[in-house]
């Protein structure tokens, strides 16, 4: 910063140097209207100690970084206040109190020629931060731009059903977690959220994270049933923007399940004959089938879980659980979710009966119904479940339901 010359004495009594009515005897500079704030950190991260502040001058179009308690000089030159290096009479010192209100704490000391002290006065002035809130295409923090223009383009939805019922261990922490859908340069992802807690602009994408220093971040502020508001801020805490969103309103299980599967038939205590959309099919415990607009298809590989997981296959998902006995009577139950597993059904039909156990015990392997971590190799290698493994591809092109 430029080197200022001292106060300029025949400007006393003018500007920012007018005579204050509480000092009758020397003049006190009122600086009231000439110093603003123009932000504060109030990201999630800082506390009021460690926070810190970008103050301005009206006429100049100065600004400085000051932390709490940190003192910086002024110097009126050309009718202006600038910031000075030096030390000169005119001297300012921001504070925080215990409620996060910003002080401006000022003293002016001068001192003749003879080193007589003529002045020595304090006083503190309160002063409201101007709102560091800004549009999205006002901020100049490229990195906190970026991930909010992606998040801006996102969807929210409601807690995932599925991990309800299904998560099993790994899931657990998923459970009652708001879901946000962004697409980036990954692809199609999920942020699994709740209030009160803290997100980082990481490698392209928001992900959670206890180390959020010198990333910019995000935070849920306000959430109702219908309503979310996420707050982001740069690295400095000193640039913020605020976006709006309501919840999404995901389409409902609109099919009759008892026009889906018809003429349940236990064969053994886990495998019931069937039809499914009039197509003969037999279910073990288990089994999860997927509705697409190509019709049922059973889920049998790993890779195929994930993709419904991560939802790149959409559609409703039946569950079936098993044969239950409810009041004597053997049921063919399971559970049937909308596409985007906001909504869930219970499913109970009766069984048809036939005469003894027809049916050969059965040994074709399914997947677990709960949810399982997928292993190292059930990821990258070529092997899953007796076959080789291969690259994601439209359901409608795989042969994933076969007719016993």
């Amino acid at each position: 910063m430029d080197k200022r010359s001292p106060l300029e004495w025949n400007c006393i009594g003018s500007g920012a140097l007018s005579l204050s009515s509480e000092f009758q005897s020397f003049p006190f500079p009122d600086l009231s209207g000439e110093i603003v704030l123009k932000g504060k950190n109030t990201r999630p991260d800082v506390s009021f100690q460690t926070m810190h502040f970008e103050l301005g001058l009206k006429k100049s179009q100065e600004t400085l970084k000051l932390k709490p308690n940190q003192m910086t000089y002024l110097a009126y030159s050309n009718k202006k206040l600038h910031f000075s290096n030096e030390q000169s009479p005119l001297w300012i010192q921001p504070k925080v109190d215990d409620k996060g209100d910003v002080w401006l704490k000022m003293g002016i000391e001068l001192i003749n020629s003879e080193g007589e002290k003529l002045l020595n006065e304090e006083r503190e002035i309160k002063i409201e931060p101007l709102c560091n809130t800004k549009k999205v295409d006002s901020l100049s923090n490229l990195e906190l731009r970026k991930g909010v223009e992606v998040f801006q383009k996102g969807k929210w939805w409601d807690t995932d059903k599925l991990f309800e019922g299904y998560g099993g261990v790994d899931y657990q922490p998923y459970i009652g977690l708001q879901r946000f859908e962004m697409e980036n340069e990954h692809g199609k992802e999920f942020l699994f959220f709740k209030e009160d807690e803290t997100y980082v602009w990481k490698d392209e994408k928001w992900v959670k994270s206890d180390q959020t220093k010198g990333y910019s971040v995000a935070k849920v502020i306000s959430m109702s049933p219908y309503k979310l508001e996420w707050q982001f801020w740069d690295s400095e805490g000193l640039e913020s923007v605020t976006l709006t969103f309501a919840r999404e309103k995901a389409q409902s299980v609109s099919l009759r399940i008892e026009d889906v599967f018809t003429r349940l038939r236990k064969r053994t205590s886990s495998r019931i004959s069937c039809r499914v959309d009039n197509r003969a099919k037999i279910l073990r415990e288990g089994d999860w089938l997927v509705h697409t607009s190509s019709g049922w298809h059973t889920i049998k590989h790993y890779y195929e879980v994930e993709a419904l997981l991560n939802l790149d296959i959409l559609g409703d998902l039946f569950i079936f659980d098993g044969i239950q006995v409810v009041d004597g009577k053997e049921i063919f139950a399971g559970s049937l979710f909308n596409p985007m597993r906001t909504e869930v059904k219970s499913v109970r039909l009766p069984l048809s009966h036939v005469k003894g156990n027809e049916h050969s015990a059965h040994t074709k392997n399914s997947l677990s119904t709960k949810i399982s971590a997928l292993a190292h190799d059930e990821n990258d290698s070529s092997v899953q479940r007796g076959r080789q493994s291969k690259k994601f591809e439209e359901i409608e092109d795989l042969e994933l339901i076969d007719d016993d």
